[in-house]
């Protein structure tokens, strides 16, 4: 509903962008793997401040890794 209670004619909540049926679902599925999601990216942070050729601080680490992995930045 708008701010004013009302939608145009024809118009339903679910009709109005990220309340689709599959903005729904896309969000559950989010939610299921965000826990999977940030382990993998905490293990990929491990293995790249461990290897001997990572020479820059943390601050570059996470942004390297979020660009390569094409997340946003936390």
């Amino acid at each position: 509903m708008s701010k004013d209670g009302y939608l145009p004619p024809g118009v339903e909540d679910s009709d109005l962008p990220g309340n689709t049926p599959e903005d729904v679902e896309w969000e559950k599925m989010v939610d299921a793997i965000q826990d999977t999601a940030d382990e993998l990216f905490r293990a990929a942070v491990d293995a790249l401040s461990a290897s001997r050729h990572f020479t820059v601080d943390r601050w570059y680490r996470d942004r390297l890794l979020c660009d390569a992995l094409g997340i946003k930045e936390p």
